[in-house]
């Protein structure tokens, strides 16, 4: 199998070879019953011709025990696993559905064999290499295949109690929130389901997931991409779910606002300048500026950290809250990088523009935007500005005592009331 996969390939990557693949193609129809060995009613002949041949199981083939799909660890087993998945992957592909007439037929006989459901289930095994082969593949597939239960298999892989540097989990979950992200932003009767019943504990999970990912060492220049990837993926996910009103109140729990203020703590401490920036604070949670002031008054950073990027982007959000900047509900990094930021941020303020954004807010931000500016006052949010500002000119991060910074607050506050 894994040699028919190189052929494939091979072929595939070749453009003029369009017959070799098709007659390859064409053979492959035998390789539907092969699929029943994904956990169906082969898998135990599988398994126990794997432990009597090569393991020298003393017990006779029909005595040798089988395991659930979770506890199965015998390594020929899920390295066939791996092999067939990698070729139901092939044949979701549409690299080779447009270069073969013959692909579609037997994609339509794996589809008659539940091939959603079998791939899903595969996520029981203790499998990080497996997992991800299916996790890849189902990125591919329609989502209209995919029904209640397997969205469940799919959501709790954000809450599994294991360490996210284990093996290939990083990649796995940064997969699962893409494929989350698609399946939220689905206009259908999926997308539906999914924001009504699964999404709540999904953004919960998401943001579990990047605090302890920000929280987790990395020892090498490919870890820290696959540390990288899995953040961006889940801020991504966190910022198209936070589109739908309905969903905005699971951004506004305690527990989500302490982790926001942890994940960004960490991006400070653990991320180099050369690490691209993770903008969490564009989330619904990120809001909240009560939140964002006590992150900017915070005495546990030094001067250099309030310097930073991370503190730029608080102050820019928290700027683009107050004045009326509607969200944008997906992430692209680089609009919401440090440096995109300081050019719009230099830039003379445009009152037409300023108005053109107060008139394209929806009820639910121009509600939440009323909040904010109450609850910035409330929390005498000038002062604190002020304070910050005067900490990092003296460079020093002891509280500035000084009579023109004092007046200026007076008459801030002052006009705050008015």
């Amino acid at each position: 199998l894994e040699g028919l996969l190189v052929i494939l390939r091979t072929a595939l990557d070749d453009s003029s070879d369009a017959d070799k693949v098709d007659a390859v193609v064409l053979r492959l129809k035998y390789f539907v019953p092969i699929f029943k060995i994904l956990g169906g009613m082969k898998f135990a002949g599988i398994y126990r011709v794997s432990q009597t041949r090569h393991h020298q199981n003393t017990c006779s083939a029909k005595d040798v025990p089988i395991p659930t799909l979770a506890n199965c660890t015998d390594e020929f087993v899920l390295r066939l696993f791996r092999a067939i998945v990698n070729i139901v992957a092939l044949f979701c592909s549409q690299h080779l559905l447009g270069s073969s007439h013959s692909a579609k037929s037997v994609g339509e006989r794996l589809d008659d064999q539940q091939r959603e459901m079998v791939l899903i289930r595969l996520l029981e095994a203790p499998d990080d290499a497996l997992k991800l082969s299916v996790m890849n593949t189902l990125t591919m597939v329609n989502l209209g295949q995919i029904d209640d239960e397997e969205m469940g298999w799919i959501v709790n892989l954000l809450v599994e109690k294991k360490s996210i540097g284990m093996g290939r989990r990083s990649e796995t979950l940064a997969l699962v929130a893409e494929f989350l992200t698609k399946l939220c932003e689905d206009s259908g009767v999926k997308g539906q389901v999914f924001r009504k019943s699964f999404a709540r504990i999904a953004i919960s999970g998401a943001f579990e997931i990047m605090d302890m990912n920000g929280r987790r060492e990395v020892q090498s220049a490919k870890e820290e991409e696959d540390k990288v990837r899995l953040s961006l993926a889940m801020i991504s996910f966190l910022c198209v779910a936070d589109g739908y009103p309905e969903l905005q109140d699971s951004f506004c729990e305690p527990d989500i606002a302490a982790r926001l203020c942890s994940i960004l703590d960490s991006e400070v401490k653990t991320c180099s300048v050369s690490t691209p920036d993770l903008p969490a604070e564009r989330t619904w949670t990120g809001r909240d500026t009560r939140l964002l002031l006590q992150e900017l008054a915070g005495k546990q950073e030094n001067v250099i950290a309030k310097r930073g990027r991370v503190h730029f982007r608080i102050l820019t959000r928290m700027a683009d809250v107050l004045q009326g900047v509607p969200d944008v509900h997906s992430l692209d990094g680089s609009a919401a990088g440090t440096e995109s930021l300081a050019v719009l941020e230099a830039q003379m303020w445009d009152v037409k523009q300023q108005r053109r954004d107060l008139s394209n807010l929806g009820d639910d931000e121009w509600d939440d935007r009323v909040v904010r500016h109450k609850t910035f006052f409330a929390d005498d949010g000038i002062g604190i500005l002020l304070q910050y500002v005067g900490t990092i000119v003296k460079g020093s991060s002891d509280w500035v005592e000084d009579s023109a910074i004092a007046a200026t607050l007076d008459r801030a506050k002052s006009d705050g009331k008015s």
